[in-house]
Order: C-alpha cells, then sequence, then structure tokens
C-alpha cells in the first residue's frame, strides 16, 4: 500500500500461492520478487534476501468445536479430530508434520487445501481444526469466528522470507520495493 501511493504510475500484479508455485514463477521469469515460507530449501537461480516477518502457527477452530476453548491439548490429542492442512510438499504442511511427528503424532488430514483463506472458511463452517499463522487469521479470531486452539507445546516461530532471482538486472521500480523493506 504504501509503494502503491508513492509510485501510482507503476503496476503491480499480485499473485497469491504457495511458495513452491512462486518460485516456479520466479524462475520462468513470470514474477519479479516472492515471498516465501521459512525454511525453504535453496534453488539455483533464486537469492533470498532476508526474512521480513515472522508466523505463529497455531491451530484453530470454529463453533462446532467450542467444547475446545480454554482447553490445552497435547500435540498427539489433535490425531483425534478431523484436520485440515494444507497440501503436500508446502513449506507449511511440511512444518506441521515435523512438529507433529516430533511429538510422537502423524496427522491424517480429512482434507487438504491449498489456500488459508479457503481453510479458514472450512474451519469457521465446522469442517474440522485447521493449521495457518495466527497473522493470517487474526481478523477471525478477533471476531470470533474461529478461535485458537492451545497446545503444549506451542508450534515453532517461522518467517516469511524475500526471495528474487539471481543475476537479474532490476528495475528502479522493483529496488524501490525492496528497498520499503529496509525501514
Amino acid at each position: 500500500v504504501k509503494y502503491n501511493k508513492l509510485y501510482p504510475q507503476v503496476k503491480i500484479e499480485l499473485i497469491s500461492d504457495v511458495s513452491p508455485k512462486i518460485i516456479a514463477l520466479m524462475k520462468s521469469d513470470e514474477c519479479d520478487i516472492g515471498f516465501l515460507n521459512l525454511p525453504i530449501a535453496d534453488y539455483d537461480g533464486i537469492s533470498i534476501r532476508k526474512s521480513i516477518q515472522l508466523l505463529h502457527d497455531v491451530f484453530v477452530a470454529g463453533e462446532r468445536f467450542s467444547a475446545l476453548k480454554g482447553v490445552t491439548l497435547a500435540v498427539k490429542d489433535l490425531e483425534k479430530y478431523p484436520l485440515l492442512l494444507m497440501e503436500p510438499r508446502t513449506v507449511s504442511r511440511e512444518s506441521v508434520d515435523r512438529y507433529g511427528i516430533s511429538h510422537g503424532a502423524y496427522f491424517k488430514p480429512a482434507v487438504e487445501v491449498n489456500s488459508w483463506e479457503f481453510m479458514k472458511r472450512l474451519v469457521a463452517n465446522g469442517m474440522g481444526l485447521g493449521c495457518l499463522p495466527r497473522e493470517y487469521a487474526l481478523d477471525e479470531l478477533l471476531g470470533g469466528t474461529l478461535f485458537e486452539i492451545a497446545l503444549s507445546p506451542e508450534m515453532p516461530v517461522r518467517s516469511v522470507g524475500m526471495a528474487v532471482p539471481e543475476n537479474v538486472n532490476m528495475t528502479c521500480a522493483l529496488q524501490s520495493f525492496i528497498n520499503l523493506f529496509a525501514e
């Protein structure tokens, strides 16, 4: 938003997708910059510039599971519920699977999705418990359509990194955009 106010003449096309697809778009020169969930494997031709935001993964539920409000679950307890998780081979899914396995839990999702927006709608409608970054569900958590499931231990913090293709001459517009994240 700040960039758009500073440079209204520059056209911005936003693409929201999972990290592997963003990398594919960057490699095919269809995307100038990507924001990726970390940690992520190194990719030839892609440079991760910096971590720009922390993500706190949490499990959330809707009214159908209101009995879980105020209850702290062990990680293994999650296996008893229908789970909504991101599709396989995404950083988010790999992170939640590693977390589960490290605590003796093997998650078998009832539903796999490819967007957090879709997951939030399904969870709010009672399809199960979903795992997503708290930062992406703040409106729903504050508004009461979703609530956070307390877990012991909590999930580890992750981050979002800025990635750019290597060995590419950056336009002034792109460099100005990147510079905003240094502020």
